[in-house]
């Protein structure tokens, strides 16, 4: 009830029994229990007006408080003595409230200022773990196949605005939505990625010696960070960035392992030591190699699959002669 009182008295329509019931009211009233009254009113009315550029806001909220005051101070249509006096009282408490809440609105002004400079340096992140798979769609509609192992990162308060753009180390197919007024930049610690709408496998991974990419349609561009270079790659080639030089070559596809094979469940090798295979079986299924034989010079061509090891490690069996044994994640080579 006062609350609509206070509200038909700031408009200028109270009746003069309703000035007395106000009356009433605010002798029973703390200071601070008329500003909480007051509250709704202000906050209603001021604040929705006073949502404006950062630099002009305080300036603004305070001269909707004066005009308020100045519209309190000016009531017509009260004509008794009495309620004129109890009028000028009423002015003194509008005052005090806004001595009050012209704080708390100067605070929450702040605080959601923070919230919202906050919410914009959040970041987004995607992970998966070793032996896991996982598909992710992005906000402009771009799909990510993350591999195991990988991680993708961006800020959602810049993504999609002039570029859209992401952090990323690991392995993942890349279907990118088309958008010609805001590039996808993949970034990554040795190189960036620019394109408008493609499809792309790419391996970037800190840990190993080189980045490949692998262009199924579309155009990309391929940049080294380290040294500037660019290359244009198109459909059915394959690039390859050296960290150590920052070199970037391009081959067809055919020439080069089939680095979207996991896609497939499968791992493709095309003249690699058992080292580096070696190294990807333990990648792929969280295991350590132990007794691995350093007398195998022979390299590997072919296929290995990602969902059963004790499938891949028959396969190694027969190409190099070994025999083998598991204990808990450890693979023992027995010469």
């Amino acid at each position: 009830m006062m609350k609509e009182i206070i509200k038909k008295y700031a408009n200028n329509i109270l009746t003069p029994s309703e000035v007395s019931e106000l009356q009433q009211q605010l002798d029973k009233m703390s200071d601070i229990e008329i500003a909480y009254n007051l509250q709704e009113d202000w906050f209603s009315k001021a604040a929705d007006q006073i949502f404006v550029d950062d630099s002009s806001r305080l300036r603004k909220m305070k001269r909707v408080i004066d005009e308020r005051l100045s519209t309190y101070s000016q009531t017509r249509g009260i004509a008794s003595t009495k309620s004129h006096r109890w009028s000028i009282a009423l002015l003194k408490w509008f005052s005090l409230a806004a001595a009050i809440l012209l704080p708390l609105m100067l605070f929450s002004t702040i605080y959601f200022y923070q919230q919202m400079t906050a919410e914009s340096r959040k970041t987004v992140t995607f992970l998966t773990q070793r032996g896991e798979k996982a598909s992710i769609v992005l906000p402009d509609g771009t799909k990510v196949t993350m591999n195991r192992d990988s991680r993708l990162v961006y800020l959602p308060a810049r993504f999609g605005t002039n570029k859209r753009e992401i952090a990323f180390d690991g392995d993942a197919y890349f279907e990118v939505a088309h958008n010609k007024k805001s590039p996808f930049m993949i970034r990554q610690q040795e190189l960036s990625v620019q394109v408008l709408g493609t499809n792309f496998c790419l391996r970037a991974r800190k840990s190993d010696k080189m980045a490949k990419l692998s262009l199924d349609q579309g155009l990309v561009s391929l940049k080294a960070e380290r040294t500037g270079e660019s290359q244009l790659v198109r459909p059915g080639e394959m690039a390859e960035l050296t960290y150590k030089t920052g070199h970037i070559t391009i081959a067809p596809k055919a020439d080069k392992a089939d680095i979207s094979a996991w896609r497939r469940e499968e791992m493709k090798f095309k003249d690699a030591s058992l080292q580096t295979v070696i190294h990807e079986l333990e990648e792929c299924y969280d295991v350590c190699f132990a007794g691995m034989p350093s007398h195998h010079t022979d390299h590997f061509t072919g296929s290995l699959p990602t969902h059963s090891m004790d499938s891949a490690l028959r396969i190694l069996k027969i190409a190099y002669g070994f025999n083998y044994s598991i204990k808990g994640n450890v693979v023992i080579i027995n010469k």
